[in-house]
Order: structure tokens, then sequence, then C-alpha cells
């Protein structure tokens, strides 16, 4: 199953010194995904040198469209901040939180002061039943590293208490045509593997997806459009045509793969394989 959406969602104004490295950091925002599980996104920047430092988000590639609101965030020497990544986006929780009405995701570009630390964790909770109705103004709002999701007091069950891998930002967009490396992909059908693609430009991208067994042979291509500035992702790639002969070609013996991604446009992509079993997750960053 393909999810294809546009939008242009976030653009922010303010900037940081031209020193600034630009990165890119996948979100998930309270989405939903099968058998009742949430996700959602803890970011923390860590400051170990002596001096203030400051990142901004600068775009916002995902889904839904959002209103414009220009933010920063500075971190004091030798301070460690811990954000929900929801609490990044334009919107304010006021009374109504977050909602599932809003299960944003998609991949933030953030620009940041050199030798700041940005990292973030892909936090996976259950839910004990499908939350419903609207939020009204006695609610109150999980923290924001708990998904932001607005709860009903005292019961916090649709706070995000999972946890997940942890794992280092410090890559920007590949540049059009260069070659992009997704080397860990699971091919067993007790997991799932789902490739999300990010496009920033304001135009198409037209991308060649390689996807090769364990041995190195019989890779399988095929070509996807990303939509302009705009999100797609690949359910359960090795579920259905053309990437099932992968699965077919390593049997049983070994669960292997590995992609190669080309693109007409600025390109990022992911990884996320998960467990059928606990919807544990882990992550294959590029390459």
């Amino acid at each position: 199953m393909k999810f294809r959406s546009t939008g242009l969602l976030l653009v922010l104004s303010v900037s940081l010194s031209a020193r600034a490295d630009q990165i890119v950091l996948p979100v998930a925002i309270y989405a939903l995904g099968p058998g009742l599980t949430n996700w959602s996104t803890e970011i923390r920047a860590t400051n170990n040198s002596d001096s203030p430092l400051s990142f901004n988000v600068v775009d916002f590639t995902g889904v839904p469209a959002l209103p414009f609101k220009p933010s920063a965030v500075q971190v004091q020497p030798h301070q460690t901040v811990s954000l929900g990544a929801w609490s990044l986006l334009s919107v304010n929780p006021g009374c109504n939180g977050v909602g599932l009405g809003g299960a944003y995701f998609g991949a933030f570009t953030i620009e940041r002061d050199p030798h700041l630390l940005i990292q973030a964790a892909v936090l996976a909770g259950v839910f004990s039943q499908t939350p419903g109705g609207p939020a009204s103004c006695n609610w109150e709002i999980c923290p924001s590293w708990q998904g932001g999701f607005p709860h009903i007091p005292p019961n916090s069950a649709y706070c995000n208490d999972g946890a997940g891998p942890i794992f280092d930002n410090d890559r920007d967009f590949f540049a059009a045509g260069t070659p992009i490396t997704l080397p860990w992909l699971h091919t067993q059908d007790t997991r799932r593997t789902n490739i999300t693609f990010y496009n920033p430009d304001p135009v198409e991208a037209a991308v060649a997806l390689t996807i090769t067994p364990a041995d190195g042979t019989s890779g399988v291509t095929q070509s996807i459009t990303v939509p302009a500035h705009g999100v797609l992702q690949i359910n359960n790639v090795f579920s259905a045509p053309p990437f099932d002969a992968v699965r077919a070609h390593n049997a049983s013996t070994t669960a292997a793969a590995s992609a190669r991604i080309s693109s007409t446009t600025r390109l990022y992509a992911i990884a996320w394989i998960i467990a059928n079993l606990n919807s544990t997750v882990s992550v294959s960053q590029p390459r």
C-alpha cells in the first residue's frame, strides 16, 4: 500500500548564522498504526559547549497542511532540551491538543548551530482501546515528549509511554542524482518494512528504488513519484509486487536486503522495520 500526500506546511523566517548546519529529522506526531499502536517522536538537543546554541525548524515536509508560524529553540550551555515533535509545529494545543484528527508525520528541516547535538527517539505506544471524541478545555495535555495528546484527568492512558531507538540526526537532504543507500532492510514476514521518501522541492520527484536481496543478485527496481514538497510511504514493502520477489529470493535462509535510491530532486529516505508481534521498531538511516 502506498500513501501519498502533498502540502506546503511550515516555513520559518527566523534563521541562524551562516555557520548553521542543515539537517533532516523524520518525525511521527501522534500517528496511529496497526494494532492500536500510536507513534510519536521525542527530540532532544544537547549543548556540551560553554556558550548558548540554537536551532530553528525552517520547513516541514509532511501531512497535513498547517498555517505558518515561526519558532526557534535556544539551548543554554551544558543543557539538554527535551521536546515532543508536535510542539515544533505551528499548531497551538489550546483546548484541543494535537488530537487524532491531527496525526501529523513527515520530516523537519532544521538549521542548527555547529556542535549542537540533535537526537530523536521513536516512541511506540499501544492503546488499550481506540481513543475518540473531541477534547475540551477541562482536558489535560500530555507532556510534549509523550505525544501531546489531550486526556481526561486523571486518565493518562492516551499519553505515549512507549520507548524506541535513539538516532542522531546529522544529514541534510541528498542532492538530486546522488545515490542513497538504506543498508538494513528486513524481508521476513514476521516484520514489516516501511520506506518513507521526503521531497522538499516544489516539483515532483522521479525516484528509482532498487532493492537487492542478501546475496547481492536479482535486484528489483521500481519507479516512484514523490509529490512536490510532499511525502510518500511504501508500507510493508516486501508483501506485494515487485519487491515480494526479493522476499522469495531470500526464502527462509536470511532476512537481509538493502536499497539503492536516486531522485531527480533533493530527497531524504528512511526505513522503519517493525515487528508484527509487539510493534517494536528498528530504523535504517540513509547512507
